[in-house]
Order: C-alpha cells, then structure tokens, then sequence
C-alpha cells in the first residue's frame, strides 16, 4: 500500500499499519524525489499487512521533551480508538519493522494531535455516519492497551483533525 505524506520543517513520520504496527521516523531523512521516482520504504512489512495511514508529527516547543510531539490518535476498523503519547514510539530508522501498537481491530485510521491543544476534536466518519468528539473524550492509553469504543454500530472509516 502507498502512503502518502507531505513532510516540512523538522517534523518525525509515524506510519501505522493495519495489523498493528507503527514506526516513527526523522522525515528529515527523506530527501527530495523526483516525478519518476517510487518513493521510499517507510516500513518493513509482513506477508499479510499494508500502510494504513501515515502522517506527520508536529513538534510544539523546543527541546526533546516527551510532550514535544504531542499524542497520535490511532482508530480501529471495528468503530474503537485511543489517543498515545507520540514518546511511546521511539525513533528508529526508516524501513524498520517497528512496534506493536494495536491489538484489536484493523487499523484504518490515525491523526496527530499536538502538544499546544491547537487540535480540539476529531471528526469520525463511518460507514453510515459521522461524529465530531473532543480529543479530550478519546481515552489517553499507552501504545499497548486495548481500543475504546468511539462510534457504535458503525466502522471507522476516517478520521479529520478540527
């Protein structure tokens, strides 16, 4: 699968996989592509999985801090999510095999929230509907803990930063 990604300043990359996987990145480590190019491999990929979503992180402050980044939201197939904290990925090289983020439902979905709270609700679209909800009501867990339900009866299709 082929995500795409636009990549500025001195932003990381975090690309979530549906079986559960992610990986963060420097995208300073991505250099400019020409229109023939096919891009890059973001990450090393099993037999049975593909790119579910990828995108970039913002770095809010200065320095290293683990809130520099903010928090990810990662959303199921199945109507679940949660928000992490963007530290629980450590940084590692591009076409890495990553870390286990997920452990139920297909990851279909994911958003950067930074750190400033200039991002205040997410709209959820589903297969027979949407819901705008408050980052704040999306459950804060760690990379390893299981997903909430966020829409009921419905799939998760996508998910837009407000």
């Amino acid at each position: 699968a082929i995500v795409s990604v636009w990549v500025g300043g001195n932003s990381d990359i975090l690309i979530l996989t549906k079986e559960g996987m992610g990986i963060r990145f420097d995208g300073a480590t991505i250099g400019a592509t020409g229109r023939t190019s096919v891009g890059i491999q973001g990450i090393k990929l099993t037999d049975n999985d593909e790119a579910a979503v990828g995108f970039c992180l913002e770095q809010c402050g200065t320095g290293n801090s683990k809130a520099a980044f903010g928090q990810a939201f990662i959303g199921c197939s199945d109507g679940t999510g949660k928000r992490v904290m963007v530290s629980e990925f450590t940084k590692q090289n591009r076409a890495g095999k990553g870390l286990k983020c997920n452990h139920s439902g297909k990851i279909v979905t994911g958003a950067s929230i930074p750190s400033d709270k200039s991002v205040g609700s997410l709209l959820l679209c589903g297969n027979t509907g949407s819901i705008c909800v408050s980052v704040d009501d999306i459950t804060l867990g760690s990379r390893t803990s299981s997903t909430v339900k966020l829409i009921k009866d419905n799939n998760l299709i996508s998910a837009t930063r407000v």
